[in-house]
């Protein structure tokens, strides 16, 4: 997988992103503490990592991305190219240059995505049963603090 410090020319920029794990992982949750720079930043953690297109601007799996105004949003992704939105909403407390615990559950077909310890969606999809886990950001100077997966 390509890693980029900045964005590359071209139309087709891959949000940057970082995978670990196997492909077999099914029922875990994923979880960091980010620090978001600016209300123009985004921080997100991933599960069920799975196939990636060709030029990795996408990949089969979930996503839970907050952005440093508090907006948020629980993601499937496919490598094919389309992207749905399960849940989104507006997490309170959420601000430039503060620590923020994200958490995303994935447990047969239930997801749920915490932010901040508080519970923001639980959703049904068995879309994607098995993948790595990660973290992404939109390429701002976003910090990131104890990854877990358990």
């Amino acid at each position: 997988m390509p890693v980029w410090f900045r964005p590359p020319a071209g139309k087709a920029v891959p949000v940057p992103y970082a995978v670990t794990g196997a492909h077999g992982w099914s029922g875990y949750t994923v979880s960091v503490r980010v620090r978001l720079p600016a209300t123009s930043a985004m921080a997100g953690v991933i599960g069920r990592f799975g196939a990636q297109d060709l030029n990795t601007k996408r990949f089969n799996g979930y996503e839970l991305r907050v952005g440093g105004t508090g907006s948020w949003q629980l993601v499937r992704d496919s490598a094919g190219g389309g992207r749905r939105v399960l849940a989104s909403g507006i997490a309170s407390g959420v601000s430039p240059g503060t620590w923020h615990a994200l958490a995303l559950g994935l447990h047969g077909s239930t997801i749920s995505a915490r932010i901040g310890g508080r519970l923001v969606a639980r959703v049904t999809d068995g879309a994607y049963r098995a993948g790595s886990a990660g973290i992404e950001s939109n390429w701002t100077r976003v910090q990131f603090r104890g990854l877990t997966v358990q």
